[in-house]
């Protein structure tokens, strides 16, 4: 695996961009700041390993950039919801927790995969 500096400031932009769009959605006002920086932060991991990074085993490779996009998607689809609607900070935070956890077990999976066996 290698980081692309120029793909990774260009995921931070984009990440910073995303969270300031969620910032504007006119809604919950409670938990904006919270909807915001986790809309941030979920779009900047999955950008940085679907785009900003280059892998050795291109296999592997595609497998972790479709579960990158895919798990962009329903983060942003996740976001916008609360962002739309009055929900608690607590249950945001749990759920915004669990779909990056789950993500980073998966990631973190398909990472080991390329490591023990580098012929796939």
């Amino acid at each position: 695996m290698k980081l692309n500096v120029t793909k990774a400031i260009i995921c931070t932009v984009i990440a910073l961009l995303a969270a300031l769009a969620l910032w504007q959605i006119p809604g919950a006002d409670s938990c904006k700041w919270c909807v915001a920086t986790g809309g941030g932060v979920l779009t900047l991991v999955t950008l940085l390993f679907g785009i900003g990074i280059k892998y050795n085993s291109s296999n592997v490779g595609v497998n972790i950039r479709v579960l990158s996009l895919a798990t962009l998607f329903i983060g942003i689809s996740f976001n916008v919801i609360f962002a739309l609607f009055d929900f608690s900070v607590i249950t945001y935070i749990i759920v915004a927790a669990l779909i990056l956890m789950v993500y980073l077990l998966l990631l973190t999976n398909l990472t080991g995969i390329a490591k023990t066996e580098p012929d796939i």
